[in-house]
C-alpha cells in the first residue's frame, strides 16, 4: 500500500487521531503487510520512530534533486512533448545556457538542489517552449558567471511575463490603449494574486476610466491561459512563491502566505533576495519559517531565532528581532535577519511551524496550530513569562537520530515559563522524559500529564561558578556533528538556551577562543580538539561521562568563565 501526503494529513487531524492512525499502521504492518510512506523528512522522522517503537522494521529512502544528466533529460522530454525539436542545435545551446546560468559558478551543497528542483525545471520548460531560442541563449549566456541563482530564476520568470504582455498588443490597439502599459508584469502578478491568493486586483490607473471595465473583461481569457496557472491552481510552486514574494507586504494576503511557504523553499529565497523581510508581521514570519523548512535538503539544517529584548520602562513591547538561517555542512548558506512587528503589544503569536525554533520573549507567547492539533518540535525551545498552547491536542515531535547515526543530548522540546503556563490542548503520545522538558518556578501548579515533565527554573541570582557550570553543560548538550564532522553549534542557539547574555556572553566566548577551546567562524561555534574528546553529558545521566569525570580537563575552563562573568 502506498500512502502519500503524510505532511498534509498530519496538519489536518488531532494528535490523538494521528497517534491512533500510527498504531493502526503498525498493527497492519505487524501482520505482514508492506507500506510505502511518502512525506518530508521532519514528518517521516516521527513516523520512523513510532514504527521503530512498535518493533516494525523500516528502510529509509531519500528522493533527491535531478543531477546534470537527468536535468537535461527532464527538460528535453517536457519540451518535446509540446511538439518542439529538442535535437536542434539552437535549442541545445539555449537549454544549456539557461541551466548553466541557474546552476551558477559558485560551488555549494544547495547549487545542484536548486537547479535540479523539478518546479524550477518546469519554468525552464515553459521558457524554452514559449520564447525565441536565440534570444534565450543571448539573454542567459551572459549570466553564467552570476552566482545569484535566484536572480537568474527571476529573469526566467520575467521573460515569461514579458512574452505574455506581447500577446495583448492587438487587444490594446483595438481598444485604443497603449500596448506599452497594458498587461505589464506587475499587472499580471496582481491579477494572479487576486485570483489564486485572494489579494487585491490591479487598480488599472494607466487605463482611461471609461475603458477599464471592457479591458478587464477582454483580458480574462489571457489570464485563464497564463503560463503561471493551471486552471484554478498554480502551474508550479515556483510561480506561487514568486508572486507571493512580490506581493509579500499586502495585508489581504496574510493568511495565504503560509501554505505557499510550506510548499517550497523558494518563497524564503525570493523574499531574501529582494530584501523584503526587514520588517515583517507574525503571519509573514510563519510563512518564511515554513518555507525555510521546506528548503531543507540532505546535510542541511534550519535554525530560526526570535528574541524579544526589553521595552523602555513603562512601555509595552511592540517588536521582536530574529534570524532565519540555512546551514549546510556546518556553513551558513543563507541568513535573513528581520524585525517582527507584534499584532498585540507584549504578546508574540507563533502561527507557523515550531521546528528548529528558539524563542526568548519577556512577555506572553501564544503558540497556535494551523489546524486542530499543535505539533511542537523537533528542536523547539521557548523561554517566556507566560505561555499559552492552543488547539485540541499537543504532540511532541522527537529528533530522529536513527538514520543519521548520531546521538543527540538536548531534549527535542524545552519550554521555560517564568509566569503562567496555560494549555487548552491535551498532551498526547506520552513523550519520553528525555524528549520533552517543562521548566517552571517552584510555586507553579501543574496537572497530569504536564507535571511528569516538570523541571524547576534555575535561579537568576546563582553564584558565578554555578552559572559557569550551567553554561558548560548546555554547550555540551548543544554541540553536534555537522557535515564537516566537527562538533559545533549555531551561535544564536547557544545564546538563547543558557543564562549568560549580551556582553558577558561575548567576553566568555572570546576567552574560550583565546584558550583554544572554541573556534568562532561566521555564525558557528566549533569545539576544538582535544576538548571535543573530553565531551561529557551535560545532564549528568547515569552511565554517561559527566563533568565530574572530566573535571581535571575542564576546571581551568570553568575558572576562566567564572572569572569573566564576575568582573
Amino acid at each position: 500500500m502506498i500512502i502519500d501526503s503524510l505532511d498534509e494529513a498530519r496538519l489536518r487531524v488531532s494528535g490523538a487521531s494521528w497517534a491512533e492512525y500510527m498504531r493502526s499502521l503498525a498493527e497492519v504492518a505487524a501482520d505482514g503487510h508492506r507500506f510505502v510512506l511518502f512525506g518530508r523528512e521532519r514528518i517521516l522522522d516521527d513516523v520512523w520512530l513510532d514504527l521503530a517503537d512498535a518493533g516494525i522494521d523500516t528502510e529509509w529512502y531519500e528522493i533527491s534533486h535531478f543531477d546534470a544528466e537527468q536535468r537535461q533529460a527532464y527538460v528535453d522530454a517536457r519540451v518535446g512533448k509540446r511538439g518542439f525539436n529538442t535535437a536542434n542545435e539552437v535549442y541545445v545551446r539555449a537549454r544549456d545556457a539557461v541551466l548553466a546560468a541557474l546552476a551558477g559558478t559558485v560551488p555549494g551543497p544547495l547549487a545542484d538542489a536548486f537547479v535540479g528542483y523539478a518546479p524550477v525545471l518546469d519554468a525552464v520548460v515553459v521558457l524554452l517552449s514559449e520564447r525565441n531560442l536565440i534570444t534565450v541563449e543571448n539573454t542567459f549566456s551572459a549570466e553564467v558567471q552570476d552566482p545569484a541563482r535566484i536572480a537568474v530564476l527571476e529573469r526566467v520568470l520575467v521573460s515569461l511575463l514579458d512574452r505574455e504582455q506581447g500577446k495583448i498588443e492587438p487587444l490594446a490597439r483595438q481598444l485604443e490603449l497603449d500596448p506599452g502599459h497594458a498587461y505589464g508584469a506587475d499587472e499580471q502578478l496582481r491579477w494572479l494574486s487576486a485570483d489564486l491568493l485572494g489579494g487585491d486586483p490591479p487598480d488599472l490607473e494607466w487605463c482611461p476610466r471609461e475603458a477599464r471595465a471592457e479591458y478587464a473583461k477582454r483580458v480574462e481569457p489571457f489570464l485563464r491561459d497564463h503560463p503561471f496557472r493551471s486552471e484554478t491552481r498554480w502551474a508550479s510552486p515556483v510561480f506561487s512563491a514568486y508572486v507571493a514574494a512580490l506581493r509579500f507586504g499586502e495585508p489581504s494576503l496574510r493568511e495565504a502566505l503560509r501554505p505557499v511557504g510550506a510548499e517550497t523553499g523558494l518563497l524564503y529565497e525570493f523574499v531574501a533576495h529582494r530584501g523584503g523581510a526587514d520588517l515583517i508581521d507574525e503571519w509573514q514570519f510563519a510563512a518564511l519559517h515554513a518555507s525555510l523548512l521546506a528548503a531543507e535538503q540532505q546535510e542541511v539544517e534550519a535554525v530560526v531565532f526570535i528574541a524579544g529584548g526589553e521595552a523602555p520602562e513603562g512601555q509595552a513591547l511592540e517588536q521582536a528581532e530574529g534570524e532565519l538561517v540555512l546551514l549546510a555542512e556546518g556553513v551558513v548558506q543563507q541568513r535573513l535577519g528581520f524585525e517582527l512587528v507584534l499584532d498585540e503589544p507584549d504578546q508574540l503569536r507563533l502561527l507557523g511551524p515550531s521546528s528548529y525554533l528558539s524563542v526568548e520573549f519577556p512577555a506572553r507567547v501564544d503558540v497556535q496550530p494551523g489546524g486542530s492539533s499543535l505539533a511542537l518540535g523537533p528542536d523547539c525551545y521557548i523561554s517566556c513569562r507566560d505561555l499559552h498552547l492552543a488547539g485540541e491536542a499537543v504532540q511532541i515531535l522527537r529528533r530522529a537520530a536513527i538514520q543519521h547515526g548520531s546521538t543527540v543530548d538536548e531534549a527535542s522540546v524545552v519550554l521555560t515559563v517564568s509566569g503562567r503556563f496555560l494549555s487548552d490542548a491535551a498532551l498526547t503520545g506520552s513523550p519520553g522524559l528525555d524528549v520533552f522538558e517543562l521548566h517552571v518556578p517552584a510555586e507553579t501548579r501543574l496537572v497530569y500529564p504536564w507535571v511528569t515533565y516538570r523541571h524547576e527554573i534555575a535561579m537568576e541570582d546563582a553564584a558565578a561558578d554555578e552559572r559557569a557550570e550551567r553554561f558548560l553543560n548546555m554547550l555540551m548538550n548543544l554541540v553536534r556533528r555537522h557535515g564537516r564532522k566537527e562538533w559545533a553549534v549555531f551561535d544564536k542557539k547557544l545564546e538563547g538556551r543558557q543564562g549568560i547574555k549580551g556582553d558577558d556572553l561575548g567576553r566568555v566566548l572570546s576567552e574560550l577562543a583565546s584558550m583554544g577551546v572554541l573556534t568562532i567562524s561566521s555564525s558557528m561555534i566549533f569545539l576544538n580538539e582535544p576538548w571535543a574528546n573530553a565531551r561529557f553529558d551535560g545532564k549528568g545521566r547515569p552511565g554517561l561521562p559527566t563533568l565530574d569525570d572530566h573535571r581535571a580537563t575542564w576546571q581551568p575552563v570553568l575558572d576562566r568563565i567564572t572569572e569573566t562573568i564576575s568582573k
